[in-house]
């Protein structure tokens, strides 16, 4: 009896010195900028149909040999998606999101194909009972597309091997969520290098207006300073850029250009009085969900301007509101046409006498210096498609 006694703790013993020499799985994780000046913005996670190379390869694997295995769509995607939330890098991330303009869309596979070592491995784990760890090592081929909608902006293709350990004394690990961190950092990581969610992108795939290189704006409006700037993403929001005043630094002047959503341009005044109705709305809107209260609105008012040999057809009005920190302001609103485009102007000063600049002059100082670009060919084709769409 003591002998057995001796042979069963020695060999718990063996069992536990296995067990601690590793029974964590075994993958990479890529070094990438975490100090970024500003959030990647939100972006949903899909999986594709496996494409038509992995079902290829998977098929002549499976093949090959009986010690041979693929498994298509490796990635578990709700763990890819909790993989790129940890990483900190973007807005939010969410799942098959459809009214997310950015996507990453996913297609992998696994290639397992057992070796001397993991057959050593599983008889080992057979005869302690899972005590000792049983391991099984793979390659990981991704292939992911980022796409902002339907359009394809990078493709990141990702080949990792991965080695999977268990015993009875790890069951909880989880394999999904290592995997999932292994894969999401060498796509981070070169997304990063391509610069994939550099302003202008969307526009470049797009082939929509470039307001980086071709929309002209003073420096100066009076005394408010050109600042910030937003290019959006979606090409119908087109581009924000705002005036700050180099006193007043709560006066500021905003200045949007987008294009006109219609396939006749010719009805400029039609096109005018429905943008800027619109604009109302978006007002009545805002102060029902809370945005300011109290609002007091003028009438609107359509104007006729000669700005140097031009005549601009504009609208206007003003209004009297409070915002959420209780602080009376006013503001004006323009709009007119230029080209293809809406150009708006949203000016919101503190509602006193001495810091309300005289607003009909700083929008002729801006019509006679803003160059707008010209119809993309973007918009010339989504215009071509709403024209072919139009009953006779």
């Amino acid at each position: 009896m003591p002998f057995i006694r001796k042979s069963i703790l020695a060999f718990l013993c063996i069992c536990f010195f296995l067990v601690g020499c590793s029974v964590t799985n075994e993958f990479q994780v890529a070094t990438y900028e975490t100090a970024v000046e500003r959030k990647y913005p939100p972006i949903s996670v899909f999986h594709s149909s496996p494409i038509e190379s992995f079902v290829d390869e998977c098929q002549t694997f499976d093949k090959a040999s009986i010690m041979q295995t693929c498994n298509l769509r490796a990635v578990n995607l709700g763990a890819f998606q909790k993989a790129l939330k940890n990483s900190g890098m973007f807005a939010d991330v969410l799942y098959a999101d459809r009214d997310v303009g950015y996507r990453i869309v996913l297609s992998s596979a696994s290639y397992v194909k057992e070796d001397a070592a993991d057959i050593g491995s599983a008889a080992l784990a057979g005869a302690t009972l899972l005590v000792a760890p049983v391991q099984v090592t793979s390659n990981i081929k991704v292939n992911a597309s980022l796409k902002w909608h339907d359009v394809l902006l990078e493709t990141v293709e990702v080949e990792l091997p991965f080695t999977q350990k268990m015993s009875l004394l790890t069951m909880d690990q989880d394999h999904d969520a290592d995997i999932a961190k292994s894969v999401s950092s060498f796509i981070l990581k070169e997304l990063q290098e391509k610069d994939a969610f550099r302003i202008g992108h969307v526009a470049e795939k797009l082939q929509s207006s470039n307001y980086d290189e071709d929309l002209i704006l003073p420096e100066q409006l009076g005394s408010f300073i050109k600042e910030d700037f937003h290019w959006y993403d979606n090409p119908f929001y087109g581009y924000q850029t705002r005036y700050s005043h180099t006193d007043f630094l709560f006066n500021i002047v905003d200045v949007f250009v987008y294009p006109i959503r219609s396939a006749d341009l010719t009805r400029s005044r039609h096109l005018l009085k429905k943008e800027f109705d619109s604009l109302l709305e978006d007002i009545d809107l805002a102060e029902k969900e809370g945005f300011f209260r109290a609002l007091s609105k003028g009438e609107p008012i359509a104007k006729r301007w000669h700005v140097g040999i031009q005549a601009y057809d504009i609208m206007k009005f003003s209004a009297h509101f409070l915002n959420q920190e209780d602080e009376a302001k006013v503001t004006f609103a323009y709009l007119f046409l230029l080209d293809d485009k809406y150009v708006k102007v949203r000016a919101t000063f503190a509602d006193n006498e001495q810091s309300i600049p005289d607003v009909d002059r700083l929008i002729q100082e801006l019509i006679g210096n803003i160059k707008v670009p010209k119809e993309s060919l973007f918009m010339a084709r989504t215009r071509k498609q709403w024209r072919d769409q139009q009953p006779y």
